[in-house]
């Protein structure tokens, strides 16, 4: 199928992209990031039994899902990671149903999550993996220091309220994570309580 030529030539470009971006500040959102959204996609897909067309599209859509990060930052990056995958796609892709649904899945990663399809609820889950693994406390020191570094020191007080309420309100929309994440997710939730408790 020839989106398996365009995805990985995608994914040569969104690579050296993220490589030759000079800008110092991102820690979390970085191309390790994108790697760890696009494997976790995958597994994702292949439990769900989607096929190769749609596997394409939430694929594509996880490549391109935090390049904004590189032009506009945090605010609204997410409608600028969907208008640059238009762009490039637009004269690659001649599926104009296609590339909507990979726009739209890049769209469904805003917070607060509201995906409507399996394929937003796939890279949803897979953007916010972390949240119910054992990497989550290194993860989140990542985001703290990108966050610091874009609006200033932040206290441990409040960070640990941020982090506790991220974890609050947010939902794994897939069984699979649900029934695989759900359990590790609640462990760093309480653990994060823990942590506040001992400050206060």
């Amino acid at each position: 199928m020839a989106t398996r030529k365009l995805l990985t030539e995608i994914q040569s470009i969104i690579v050296s992209l993220y490589e030759s971006f000079k800008d110092l500040t991102l820690f979390f959102h970085t191309v390790n990031h994108v790697m760890q959204v696009v494997t976790h996609v995958q597994e994702l897909c292949a439990y769900y039994q989607i096929s190769e067309a749609d596997t394409f599209v939430v694929s594509t859509a996880a490549w391109f899902h935090d390049l904004g990060y590189l032009t506009v930052g945090a605010a609204g990056h997410e409608y600028k990671s969907a208008e640059l995958a238009g762009k490039y796609l637009s004269e690659r892709l001649p599926d104009a149903d296609m590339l909507m649904q990979i726009q739209q899945c890049i769209l469904a990663t805003i917070l607060p999550q509201r995906p409507q399809t399996i394929l937003e609820q796939i890279i949803c889950d897979a953007d916010l993996y972390h949240l119910g693994t054992e990497d989550f406390f290194y993860h989140d020191g990542l985001m703290r220091k990108e966050t610091e570094l874009r609006v200033g020191k932040i206290d441990d007080k409040k960070w640990l309220t941020g982090s506790i309420d991220l974890l609050e309100s947010h939902k794994f929309h897939t069984k699979y994570c649900q029934q695989n994440l759900g359990k590790k997710k609640q462990w760093n939730l309480d653990t994060l309580k823990e942590m506040l408790q001992k400050i206060e």
